[in-house]
């Protein structure tokens, strides 16, 4: 029994080529002509053999020169029996690596090589395409771009997968952002930066798909160009020098800047105010290019401002008309003749040799004044020279004489004028004696009226007396001060380190426009700082208390200005929550240098530096709050902490806390950080 078998066994080994040989494959489907990754191919395959198939049935993806054979199949088919076998394949990398293409699918035996079938071709794709949705491709920095789109699978099936932008210039990535696509759709915001750069970018979207295993499949992209344009942020006002000479030309120009810095061509329009704050000229000027506006040359020292408007944009910015003192001479046969032709009165000595005697000449000439001098000496020819400062005059003269001299000319008219001067005196003198009665008279009443209300144990029938007439506040000003401060460039004076403290009134306008107690409040805050001996002196929109030696007698007034700081805040919060005019203010304190002296009631001082700028502008920057400038915040550091702020390119401080604690610092410090909300 056991032979008959394994000849039987020997006999179906040796017909087995034989048989394999009969046997018929047939692919029931074709396959899609399109596939994308992520996809399933079926393929149904028939295999029949009359003699019988005992192999292994040999699947293999053919896609060009790449080939992916598939898991083989164990065959054992009897004579004449037919059997199914279901191929499939999901087409992933980790099943058919990278292979894509147009490709066919190969089926046959291992044993027999000749023998197989080819399926029809087709393609796989790993391609999307996308379309990008956009209702303008021109914006502004901080705009937000609602970018929407459209994804598609090669084959036509919808994306469900991950798209991401990024914001392309010349290849360098700005921002990157991601979104989801869901059925093929998908919508991402993007938000430009406050300092985006004005340029062409490009919008780059890629879109793409995964497996289960997380691996990248189906992919694409689209991409569509943006603009963000220049919008203008800062106006800039730049002069050739801040301190021009009279008799020169101011030259001034402006510059637009964009939201990088960079300068935008526009046109702006220039205002230019004298010290009176009168407008003299209005022009409307090309950006970047300069205006020259002459100046006179017997035009005052003085603090002159120039506005500059643009694309919604103002700035304001001052330059000073500086002291110029000089004088022309002429020396014709033996007259001498001196013009000032400066803007400031002319007193020195001038130098006169004749031969080799010196006289010293003393010349006082006012502004756009001139003198003539006959000079006389011993009948003769002399060398005439004269030297004032840095002019000279020199040539030889013919003087006739019985000395050597130097004398005004037309000395008798100017006694025959003195007369007429004499007069105008006296008359002036008389007006000013009559005015003088009468204000007398107003003060008196007045001192005695609030006498009055002082001693509340007088007599009870002096109640009717006048009461005293308060002075209204001026339509024009903020404020009236008692001990005042004016500017004069030209004052002969002692240097001193002053404290100041500023109020810039920043609703002034409406403040002036309209009836309300804010005037008030700001003379109620004057009263107070002059109560500390501080002189008051308004600036357009300003309040600067000046605490000057001169009037203090005292070299140490920066806890002064800080302590009349802390009552101005004080009264400014008050006067915000009760009121229905608002007070929007900045306050700053600084520390710097001026040329002051005091002449009767007021305090004639000249800033050095940019000290009363820098002032105005550290307040300007302040909201409702008080700032220091470094120099007063070295001045304070003993008694304060403080925080270090840059606000528009200016270094500043604000209070943080006191370091000695007392009661009443622990009030101050409050008031100082808790701003008014109710304004």
């Amino acid at each position: 029994m056991k032979r008959a078998l394994i000849l039987i066994s020997l006999s179906l080994l040796l017909l087995l080529p034989l048989l394999s040989a009969e046997a018929t494959i047939i692919i029931d489907q074709q396959p899609k002509a399109l596939y994308n990754y992520g996809e399933r191919i079926n393929l149904p395959i028939t295999v029949t053999s009359n003699q019988g198939v005992f192999d292994f049935l040999q699947v293999t993806l053919l896609c060009g020169s790449l080939t992916h054979e598939f898991p083989k199949d164990s065959l054992d088919i009897f004579p004449g029996e037919v059997k199914k076998i279901d191929k499939s394949v999901l087409l992933i990398k980790r099943f058919i690596g990278e292979t894509k293409g147009t490709c066919k699918i190969r089926a046959g035996l291992e044993d027999d090589v000749g023998n197989y079938i080819l399926s029809n071709e087709f393609r796989i794709s790993n391609l999307i395409t996308a379309e990008l949705e956009l209702e303008k491709t021109s914006f502004k920095p901080s705009d937000v771009i609602n970018l929407n789109g459209i994804a598609a699978k090669e084959n036509g099936g919808a994306v469900e997968g991950i798209v991401e932008v990024k914001v392309l210039k010349e290849e360098n990535t700005f921002n990157s952002y991601q979104g989801i696509v869901t059925n093929g759709a998908f919508s991402v915001n993007i938000e430009l930066p406050d300092d985006m750069e004005a340029s062409t970018y490009i919008l780059e979207a890629k879109v793409h798909e995964t497996d289960p295993l997380g691996e990248i499949t189906n992919l694409g992209s689209s991409s569509s160009s943006i603009e963000v344009v220049q919008v203008p942020t800062n106006l800039e006002i730049i002069f050739e020098t801040q301190e021009v000479e009279p008799g020169t030309n101011m030259r001034v120009k402006t510059i637009l800047h964009d939201q990088t810095g960079e300068s935008i061509p526009s046109v702006s329009t220039l205002q230019i105010k004298n010290n009176q704050n009168k407008i003299v000229s209005q022009e409307a000027i090309t950006t970047e290019e300069f205006f020259e506006f002459p100046i006179k040359y017997d035009q005052a020292p003085s603090l002159w401002e120039v506005t500059a408007s643009s694309e919604d944009l103002t700035t304001d910015l001052t330059f000073s008309v500086i002291e110029k003192e000089s004088i022309e001479m002429t020396l014709i046969n033996k007259t001498l003749s001196i013009n000032n032709t400066g803007n400031v009165p002319y007193n020195e000595t001038t130098l006169v040799k004749i031969g080799e005697e010196t006289i010293n000449l003393p010349v006082y000439l006012e502004v756009g004044e001139s003198q003539k001098y006959l000079i006389s000496a011993p009948d003769g020819q002399y060398r005439v020279e004269v030297i004032a400062g840095e002019s000279t005059v020199s040539q030889e003269v013919a003087l006739t004489g019985k000395a050597i001299d130097v004398k005004k000319a037309s000395a008798t008219a100017g006694v025959r004028n003195s007369f007429v001067w004499i007069f105008i005196i006296i008359l002036l003198g008389f007006v000013a004696l009559l005015a003088y009665k009468r204000g007398y008279q107003k003060t008196f009443i007045g001192y005695i009226s609030s006498k009055i209300r002082r001693d509340k144990g007088g007599d009870a029938h002096l109640d009717n007396v006048q009461t005293v007439h308060k002075p209204s506040i001026s339509e024009s000003a903020l404020i009236i001060p008692g001990n005042r401060a004016e500017v004069s460039l030209s004052i002969k004076g002692d240097k001193q380190d002053v404290s100041v403290v500023a109020i810039t009134v920043k609703n002034s306008e409406v403040i002036q426009s309209k009836k309300g107690n804010a005037k008030e409040t700001l003379q109620s805050i004057v009263s107070i700082a002059e109560e500390y001996r501080a002189s008051t002196y308004e600036g357009r929109n300003t309040i600067f208390f000046i605490l000057a030696p001169e009037r203090t007698r005292t070299f140490k007034n920066e806890k002064t200005a800080l302590e009349i700081a802390k009552k101005a805040k004080e009264i400014l919060t008050e006067h915000n929550k009760k009121f229905e005019q608002k007070i929007n203010y900045g306050m700053s304190l600084n520390h710097g240098s001026m040329i002051v002296k005091q002449e009767k009631n007021i305090l004639k001082f000249m800033s050095l530096g940019t000290l009363m700028n820098s002032t105005k502008k550290i307040s300007s920057l302040a909201d409702k709050d008080v700032l220091l400038s470094e120099k007063m915040n070295d001045k304070l550091i003993s008694y304060l902490k403080t925080s270090k702020h840059d606000k528009n390119g200016i270094v500043v401080y604000s209070i943080k806390e006191m370091k000695k604690g007392t009661e009443e610092n622990k009030e101050f410090l409050k008031s100082f950080l808790n701003r008014n909300k109710s304004s």
